[in-house]
């Protein structure tokens, strides 16, 4: 009789904390976001007008016509990045969207074992937030504009394991 009482309370000692619950919760609507936006992306159509991309250009500059130089400048290095992660996104964007694919699953996969209190599933989740940030950035180079959607996309990141992280000390 002993024993049913102590595998009992062992269960109820087992509940998964309202935080936890929470992350599980975000990330498995996130991952969903990500593998939907991630199959449209493998079927979009791909290709770049780079008269459209010159007449946005020279609109830009006409506009700061009577700007300093030094502002003119920085809007000119980021146009220039602009373009080439523009160019490259649209040159890699199967490759991309498989990859989004991928970590959206890995994701999920993780904060489902996390769900269930399995620490190994902290390890995917890890594994998919860093892979997810550094593929990228590979495939698209680093510039400003890289750097900075990236960039915010790894303190979130970093935001999500510190919390999951917290959370580790209730699951097996």
């Amino acid at each position: 009789m002993n024993e049913t009482i102590d595998y009992n309370e062992a269960l109820v000692s087992k509940k998964r904390p309202t935080l936890l619950t929470i992350l599980c919760i975000l990330t498995f609507l996130v991952s969903g976001y990500t593998l939907i936006t991630g199959v449209i992306g493998i079927f979009s159509t791909k290709s770049f007008d780079q008269a459209q991309w010159e007449q946005i250009s020279e609109q830009v500059a006409e506009s700061l016509a009577g700007a300093d130089e030094n502002s003119a400048r920085i809007v000119d290095e980021v146009l220039a990045s602009a373009s080439i992660t523009v160019e490259r996104g649209i040159y890699y964007a199967t490759p991309l969207s498989l990859i989004a694919i991928l970590i959206a699953l890995v994701s999920a996969y993780g904060a489902y074992l996390m769900w269930n209190l399995r620490r190994s599933g902290f390890v995917f989740y890890t594994i998919a937030k860093i892979v997810g940030i550094i593929v990228p950035l590979v495939l698209l180079g680093f510039n400003v504009i890289t750097m900075v959607v990236y960039g915010f996309a790894t303190v979130i990141g970093v935001i999500l394991i510190i919390l999951y992280n917290v959370n580790r000390k209730y699951m097996v």
